[in-house]
């Protein structure tokens, strides 16, 4: 490839990556009505030009930042599911704990404005569902690791997405608190997180 065309593309892929961070920040500091092509631009730096130059719209831009984020946002709950005690019903509380705060981050922030979104957006709403499928293979993974301790994968097949469902849920009502001035209820994550603990205990003496 002549350096000409070669510093080109390495240009263009810089740009498409400036475009993708700057529409992830907007959807997490403005939320999915607030990310504009302007604000998005004025984020990156960037002028609608550009913009356009490496996506043909909007639509497009944010099918690829959903793919992206969905990619990135696993690595963060896989990490969740690192160096877990040996019990599960310790597991379990710990996966709870580290999969709230995963929630929190602005990848997973920026891809909750994006499925709020694609109910209205069938292009968007295929991105995801495409993107998330991908992740079937991780699940199963993550779940093998819950069983750890040798108990057949097939008593809790869904162990781990049961969890995220949990967890995803949760931070959508404490969201939902923040922005209406109400106190979150501290009581009902106890509650969750004591209802984990009992299914695990449960099931470690079921595999005993």
């Amino acid at each position: 490839m002549p350096l000409r065309a070669f510093k080109q593309t390495v240009r263009g892929a810089a740009t498409r990556r400036l475009l993708l961070d700057s529409t992830t920040q907007c959807l997490v500091e403005r939320g999915f009505g607030g990310a504009s092509t302007t604000a998005i631009c004025g984020q990156a730096g960037l002028t609608a030009g550009a913009l356009f130059g490496q996506f043909p719209s909007k639509s497009a831009l944010l099918v690829e930042v959903a793919a992206d984020l969905v990619w990135q946002a696993a690595a963060q709950v896989e990490a969740a599911f690192h160096d877990l005690p040996p019990a599960l019903s310790d597991a379990l509380v710990r996966v709870f704990e580290n999969l709230t705060q995963v929630w929190q981050t602005p990848i997973l922030k920026a891809l909750t404005e994006l499925w709020t979104a694609a109910r209205t957006d069938p292009d968007l709403a295929r991105a995801l569902l495409t993107a998330n499928a991908s992740d079937r293979a991780m699940l199963a993974e993550l779940n093998r690791g819950l069983l750890a301790t040798g108990a057949p994968g097939a008593a809790t097949p869904a162990l781990a997405q049961l969890i995220m469902y949990a967890v995803s849920g949760r931070t959508v009502l404490d969201n939902a608190s923040r922005a209406a001035g109400v106190d979150l209820q501290v009581d009902d994550v106890l509650a969750l997180q004591e209802t984990l603990a009992t299914m695990g205990a449960a099931l470690d003496r079921g595999f005993d």
